[in-house]
């Protein structure tokens, strides 16, 4: 169950620029920020503007998680902040905040790079509680990750890899398409805590035109791949992309037959 966190409509793009230049007054040091008395005010207003010209992008409560913390993936570790808004704030402005934990027993709040999941992956922690982004467009059940554009999911169902596609599309989706290097290695990190521990996802990709030419399924070309050691091995019927796990839990690309059955990964666009 959801519960949506701010509603407010669209301010003007005024207030978008004070908004966004709001993160000078912030002093960070060593994954920490800190507020004087001068820079609350500062901040309150600046949260106030938030709520105004944001109203396409939410934090989704989940309270499954509630009373729990997760190691890993920080982007920001803040202290001293004193409510919830203030905290959806510093998500606002950093695009590659994907959930948030805050703590208003301790005044904490804990940017994350993914969104977890697997709840015996918990530490108990008192007061918490876990919050995902979520933006108009993008599905509520969707991973949105605004610093790659990225809105996407998993689904494990084992099917060959035209029927994965075909499953996309039946919804207005294509199969995972990542524009950089970086991109893919989120959601590569976003895979080592997402439930199931599948062994392998089907993504965009096909070099079956043109061997070791790689395009996405609308014949653009690819340019970013995070391949593992020894791949692709080029070999002549593995001419689709997946992702697969290796021993140590991380995801990384290798090309396979498109009959074998895996799960899959959908993106909208």
């Amino acid at each position: 169950m959801f519960q949506y966190i701010f509603k407010e409509p669209v301010a003007t793009t005024e207030g978008l620029e004070k908004l966004k230049g709001f993160c000078n007054y912030c002093s960070i040091s060593s994954g920490s920020l800190t507020m004087d008395i001068g820079t609350q005010k500062m901040l309150l207003i600046s949260v106030i503007l938030f709520a105004g010209c944001a109203a396409d992008l939410y934090l989704l409560r989940r309270p499954t998680h509630d009373d729990l913390k997760f190691d890993g993936y920080t982007l920001e570790n803040l202290v001293n902040i004193p409510t919830i808004p203030f905290c959806a704030f510093r998500c606002y402005v950093n695009t590659a905040c994907v959930s948030v934990f805050y703590n208003k027993i301790f005044k904490s709040c804990v940017l994350k790079s993914v969104l977890f999941m697997n709840l015996q992956d918990g530490i108990v922690e008192s007061g918490t509680k876990y919050y995902s982004v979520y933006e108009d467009g993008c599905p509520q059940d969707f991973i949105r990750n605004r610093k790659y554009d990225l809105c996407y999911n998993t689904f494990l169902a084992y099917v060959e890899r035209n029927e994965a596609k075909e499953l996309c599309a039946e919804n207005g989706y294509v199969l995972l398409r990542g524009t950089s290097v970086d991109a893919y290695n989120h959601v590569s990190n976003q895979l080592m805590v997402t439930p199931g521990n599948a062994y392998g996802y089907y993504i965009g990709g096909s070099d079956k035109i043109t061997e070791g030419r790689w395009i996405f399924d609308d014949g653009e070309i690819m340019t970013a791949f995070i391949w593992g050691d020894g791949e692709p091995d080029n070999h002549t019927d593995k001419d689709v992309l997946y992702l697969i796990r290796l021993g140590n839990g991380k995801y990384e690309m290798s090309d396979i037959q498109p009959h074998t059955r895996f799960n899959y990964i959908c993106q909208k666009l």
